[in-house]
């Protein structure tokens, strides 16, 4: 490997130091694939004569490069570029909160690696963005090779993923893609489950259905409402038509996370006494709809069924057991750990094809045929 085809340019003007400015990129070109795994580095002192360091900082970059596992020093042939072990590479596994979802996705990602005892780094963000966003402003390159992330629903997070990608850190997302972000995301069809819900309680007689949505602007999102609607057109109905209320996506008590759900569905059902049906658009705000339908004195199903747009193990448990469009968590987490290999290792993937993931009904016991 000569200088020449290395694309490593230091800049003396610049307030970053030349040993970091030299050691990042040196680091981006091994990330990238562009040196390959094997490929021998230029002498120590072609590096000093080409960029003006002294040897001394060559060194430094060199050791810490080779500490970090990207590089390993032969006695007598010189520096190589290490063909880092998947056991030695640290995944970041960035989550809203620790759920069974997670656990099951988490399961799935061990699979997709497919090694016995992978490095994942878990940050849990207790349901608040703002920690999330700080956590993925810190990360870097060096702190871990890649990253499988479960972002908040909402655009404004979008800069932050942003600078993540400019920073070089491959990552995946799951649960939630963007349109406006060219990001690889593994999710399930939300425009499926939203048409599927729908349908589900159309099908049994209901008309006045009430809605509990959140301030959520991605892509998987924006589909659901249009698989709601699609599914309203087949029965002469129109979106606008249905009771609806909207709560703020990044303001969540983690004590409670279902509190928003419950005050939304109070107010739902205090002004619309003729709801037959409600649905949550998520299993935090169908566990509020449940809680709020029975803190009104309504029983569910006998007067108000209720259907989730995602399901929990623990909806069964409940009572009346909760109907839900189920997601394949596991199977979303291999896939992501797959994907995220796949980048990690220089392959291309088409980022313009998302991939979505079938979801499936799971009928318990919320919801109830009216009986005309």
């Amino acid at each position: 490997m000569s200088l020449m085809q290395m694309d490593i340019q230091i800049d003396p003007a610049h307030n970053e130091p030349l040993v970091k400015q030299f050691q990042r990129q040196l680091r981006a070109s091994i990330q990238s694939r562009q040196l390959r795994p094997g490929t021998k580095l230029p002498s120590m002192r072609q590096f000093v004569s080409e960029y003006g360091m002294s040897l001394g900082m060559v060194k430094q970059a060199i050791n810490t490069l080779a500490a970090e596992g990207y590089l390993r020093a032969e006695q007598g042939s010189g520096v190589f570029v290490a063909n880092r072990d998947l056991e030695q590479q640290a995944i970041a596994l960035v989550v809203p909160a620790i759920n069974e979802a997670i656990g099951e996705i988490l399961t799935g990602i061990k699979e997709g690696l497919q090694i016995d005892s992978p490095r994942i780094l878990l940050h849990d963000a207790n349901f608040d963005f703002r920690n999330e966003a700080q956590y993925l402003d810190q990360l870097d390159s060096a702190m871990v090779s890649g990253a499988i992330i479960y972002p908040p629903p909402v655009s404004d997070f979008l800069r932050v993923l942003q600078s993540l990608q400019q920073r070089g850190v491959p990552f995946v997302l799951v649960d939630t893609a963007f349109e406006a972000l060219e990001a690889d995301s593994v999710t399930t069809d939300s425009h499926a489950m939203g048409k599927e819900a729908l349908l589900y309680l159309l099908d049994r007689g209901h008309r006045r259905i009430g809605l509990v949505d959140l301030t959520a602007d991605s892509a998987n999102y924006l589909s659901m409402r249009e698989g709601i609607a699609e599914a309203l057109r087949e029965y002469g109905m129109h979106f606008d038509e249905l009771p609806r209320y909207v709560t703020d996506a990044t303001d969540l008590n983690p004590a409670q996370p279902w509190a928003n759900g419950e005050r939304a569905t109070l107010r739902l059902l205090g002004q619309n006494s003729d709801i037959t049906a409600v649905v949550g658009m998520n299993d935090q705000l169908a566990l509020g709809a449940l809680r709020g339908a029975q803190a009104s004195g309504r029983k569910v199903p006998d007067h108000v069924s209720v259907i989730s747009i995602s399901d929990l193990h623990l909806f069964a448990a409940m009572s009346p057991a909760l109907t839900a469009l189920g997601q394949p968590n596991r199977e979303i987490g291999k896939q992501a750990a797959i994907r995220l290999l796949q980048l990690i290792n220089g392959q291309q993937i088409d980022v313009t094809e998302k991939m979505k993931l079938g979801p499936r009904l799971v009928e318990r016991d919320s919801v109830m045929p009216l009986r005309h």
